[in-house]
């Protein structure tokens, strides 16, 4: 690896962490913003605030926005290279272009793996203990549990749906989250 690939690399992977921290800094400050009364009221400890919960926040929303942020960076490094005539400098030495763009996938790659680690393997322990901070101390007085939100239709409700007459030994069932099946098969009238 050159001098220049590590070079672009360092400073591609530099500019992608700056934005990803300046990002969290903004999303933070307004999460704290909406969210500081039901805090404050609930006596929530700021440990376990600022430990936990912004920690397992920044950690989503970076792995969320990472492409967006890969855009950004891109637009952003190349622009500064083109800026300050180091491009140009690159391709006159005789480094053809698309020898330029190996470090950009390497970094690339780099931010992919990093990626799908944190997706698969650190962000859903991190967002269980966030959700648990949000049952405990954000959102206390209400809970998914007994809002009842998935219901199947009626049998009544079904066959009106369907514009359909079942005669007898057919049958509806309903289950909760399930939606609707017919159990039973009517009688076929002439063959």
């Amino acid at each position: 690896m050159r001098i220049l690939d590590r070079y672009i690399i360092r400073n591609f992977l530099s500019t992608f962490f700056l934005m990803v921290v300046l990002f969290c800094v903004v999303a933070v400050v307004f999460d704290v913003a909406e969210n500081l009364e039901r805090l404050i009221d609930n006596d929530a400890p700021w440990g376990r605030v600022f430990g936990e919960y912004y920690i397992s926040f920044c950690l989503a929303l970076g792995n969320m926005l990472s492409a967006f942020i890969v855009f950004l960076t891109i637009l952003l490094f190349t622009s500064r290279l083109a800026q300050r005539s180091e491009i140009i400098a690159v391709l006159a030495g005789g480094i053809s272009f698309q020898r330029l763009m190996r470090p950009y996938l390497v970094a690339s790659t780099l931010l992919v793996i990093g990626s799908l680690v944190l997706a698969h393997f650190i962000l859903p322990v991190s967002n269980q203990h966030k959700l648990d901070f949000e049952v405990e101390f954000i959102h206390r007085e209400f809970h998914i549990a007994e809002q009842h939100l998935y219901r199947g239709p009626s049998s009544t409700c079904a066959r009106s749906m369907l514009g359909v007459r079942w005669g007898t030994g057919s049958s509806w069932s309903s289950g909760m989250g399930t939606g609707w099946r017919r159990s039973g098969w009517p009688a076929r009238r002439g063959g």
